[in-house]
């Protein structure tokens, strides 16, 4: 009883720890126990910087030497850095992606053809991508996201930062399970008719 005791509290300082991000977990997530977000981070916009979360975010993605995603889309900015890095032999990269959003890359030429450049790097899932997540130098980041209730107008609320070796290893494995069920992206997806 004392052990069980033990675990429900520290299980509850981890939902503590959140605060309110825990309404923006991912469902995938709540696989984890708790107690792994005791120590977690969590950037949110601010009044004095409403983008906080997404310049956290871009700051690992400068910062680090290898690069993981699984992912519905990503953004323009992102896209630029990541490209760069790759092409320049600074980043071993590699992602799992939405085939839905490739088909919206694939209507824009410039943005295609950053994808173009680093397609044997990315894989396509055909089917709905459950959160977007990055595993970045031994770092899990959770985008904490709002959905309505139809799930299709999502607003990015903040991000959360793990270290945790159980969230890590909760990461790594959704991604291989993903990556598994994904095709290699070929270039020429992208170019337009």
């Amino acid at each position: 009883m004392v052990t069980e005791f033990r675990r429900y509290l520290t299980a509850t300082e981890g939902i503590h720890h959140l605060g309110p991000a825990i309404e923006w977990l991912p469902e995938p997530a709540w696989d984890l126990d708790f107690r792994c977000f005791r120590e977690a981070e969590v950037t949110t916009p601010t009044e004095a910087n409403p983008t906080a979360h997404f310049d956290r975010a871009m700051e690992y993605l400068r910062g680090s030497d290898r690069y993981r995603g699984l992912t519905q889309n990503s953004l323009p900015e992102y896209m630029n850095v990541l490209h760069g890095r790759v092409v320049e032999g600074q980043f071993d990269f590699e992602g799992v992606v939405e085939t839905n959003f490739i088909d919206v890359v694939g209507n824009d030429p410039e943005r295609a053809a950053l994808w173009q450049d680093i397609a044997d790097r990315m894989w396509l899932y055909n089917g709905r991508v459950p959160l977007n997540m990055h595993i970045v130098d031994g770092t899990v980041l959770l985008w904490l996201c709002d959905e309505n209730q139809a799930g299709n107008d999502v607003l990015v609320k903040g991000l959360l930062e793990s270290t945790h070796s159980d969230v890590v290893s909760w990461a790594e494995s959704l991604y291989k399970e993903h990556r598994a069920d994904a095709e290699p992206l070929e270039p020429t997806v992208l170019t337009s008719d």
